[in-house]
């Protein structure tokens, strides 16, 4: 089963993906892939560090184009780390070589929908991991399903929306009327 978590920008997404790794990890369930956790100073983000979940081991991902010191992607007013890339693929494959019941991908953005960045460790983890949670955010949605159907025609997905006020999902039903997606009744409903 692959799961989607999407929302607006801050609204909980991760959020939502720690809570459910807190209750597999409850449950002894194996999990791997990776998360990104927010950079601040102060208030203000300046970037994301990305975590190996098997590992516990950190690097830093993206930070503010003005601020990056590193090798990589320019996609907004951030730099995405060459390094952290390679890093967050190389944790999403042991996920799968570990098998691991469940393996998250966060997130999926605008680099993996042009081919590039994490786009096939995903792939690989759609067609070999029991389970994937991967975080889009709500205006990549559309792209993201042209994007993966084109690659994995085969593939179903579950999406789940976390709101705008970072609340628990519930699922999307925007989308369970094409084949592509459908709404699984066994999805469980994990509290915050």
């Amino acid at each position: 089963m692959n799961i989607v978590i999407t929302g607006e920008v801050q609204s909980g997404k991760t959020t939502w993906c720690l809570g459910l790794l807190n209750g597999l990890e409850a449950n002894n369930i194996a999990a791997g892939g990776i998360l990104c956790l927010d950079t601040r100073c102060g208030n203000v983000k300046i970037g994301t560090e990305v975590v190996d979940i098997q590992s516990g081991n950190r690097m830093v991902f993206s930070a503010l184009s003005s601020l990056a010191d590193f090798d990589g992607y320019d996609i907004g007013n951030y730099k995405i780390s060459r390094e952290g890339l390679w890093f967050a693929a190389d944790a999403i494959k042991s996920g799968i070589a570990n098998r691991c019941r469940v393996v998250f991908i966060d997130e999926i953005g605008r680099l993996e929908l042009v081919g590039q960045g994490l786009i096939s460790a995903a792939v690989q983890a759609y067609l070999e991991a029991p389970a994937t949670v991967s975080v889009v955010r709500k205006t990549l949605l559309g792209k993201f399903t042209h994007t993966i159907r084109s690659r994995l025609p085969a593939v179903s997905f579950v999406t789940i929306s976390t709101g705008s006020a970072g609340n628990t999902g519930k699922a999307e039903t925007a989308f369970t009327d094409t084949p592509w997606f459908k709404e699984e009744a066994w999805l469980p409903s994990f509290r915050l």
